[in-house]
């Protein structure tokens, strides 16, 4: 006897109707009764009776069923125990994050070089991130904010000068430069209320005194890429972005990089920062420790990379 046959037998034991059994299962009926058949030949024994057209659990069915049901429930048991120690040899960061993009670029390299550590993310804003952090939930937060939290630790690992993403054929793309307040009629491509970029747009703009006409509220930074690819509004761009995906990436997995230019803002407040944010005074687990250590140096890489870019294009 194999699975499948207990499992049919279950189902039918219980609906005690062949053809509605077969549909719960999403199988023919002639499945259903082969695999029956099949049982019963195995067993020795008959575990229905057959009534007229219809076939009823008998003393013998109902004893079966009982042993089995509680065999299967051992079974599903065993998988859910095999999966728990399967999970419990790996090693285990948990952390939160307000914008999933920033530490992307870290974490890939890492699970490639350590494919015996399970990474376990989410996103919040950064108020959750302290939560989290001040109730044990996570090992590490990740936000764009710098805290002043007594009990939070805060450290710099990443920062990224903005400038202003626009199509060739815009009438801004000739510029060298620009300033905010040129931005103030312009059709604006920003993001989605809460998100840690949206929050940074509108620091920028409140720094200066001007509203944007926003035209769009983008739900991810490939939304932002295609609408302005399309002319449809200008946006607020990384560096690191730019030089990930339209200089160094051969594959151009958004748009063509000979659609768009990136346009540096005069202004020096335009920076995009992140922080690793830790409990203060509370030790982190050798393992989380480990995965601190290692993003901390690859974002080191990754930011003196993006400064030999900006000097390369003249952005400093």
């Amino acid at each position: 006897m194999d699975l499948n046959q207990l499992e049919y037998f279950c189902t039918v034991a219980k609906i005690e109707h062949f053809s509605k059994a077969a549909a719960v299962m999403n199988v023919s009926q002639s499945t259903i009764s082969t695999a029956i058949a099949k049982l019963e030949e195995e067993l020795g024994v008959a575990l229905f009776d057959k009534i007229g057209r219809e076939k009823r659990l008998n003393d013998a069915g109902r004893t079966f069923l009982a042993n089995i049901e509680q065999a299967l429930e051992q079974l599903d048991q065993a998988k859910d125990a095999a999966a728990s120690t399967y999970i419990s040899k790996k090693r285990c960061v948990s952390l939160a994050t307000d914008c999933s993009e920033a530490i992307t670029k870290g974490i890939i390299p890492f699970l490639r070089s350590h494919p015996n550590y399970l990474i376990k993310q989410r996103y919040e804003t950064t108020p959750q991130i302290v939560k989290s952090l001040l109730e044990g939930e996570i090992d590490i937060g990740i936000s764009h904010v710098a805290l002043s939290h007594k009990r939070i630790k805060t450290q710099p690992f990443l920062s990224e000068r903005v400038g202003l993403l626009v199509n060739k054929q815009h009438v801004l793309a000739s510029r060298e430069f620009i300033q905010l307040s040129d931005l103030k009629d312009v059709p604006f491509i920003s993001w989605e209320m809460g998100s840690a970029n949206r929050f940074m747009t509108e620091d920028f703009f409140h720094r200066v005194g001007v509203i944007p006409n926003v035209v769009l509220e983008a739900i991810s930074e490939s939304m932002v890429i295609e609408a302005v690819a399309a002319d449809i509004g200008v946006a607020f761009f990384p560096d690191g972005g730019w030089y990930q995906n339209f200089v160094r990436s051969e594959s151009k997995r958004f748009v063509p990089s000979n659609e768009l230019r990136i346009i540096p803002i005069k202004e020096s407040f335009c920076y995009r920062n992140f922080y690793l944010l830790t409990l203060d005074g509370h030790n982190l687990s050798d393992d989380a420790w480990f995965f601190y250590i290692f993003i901390v140096h690859i974002f080191e890489a990754i930011e003196n990379e993006q400064r030999d870019f900006r000097k390369s294009v003249q952005w400093e």
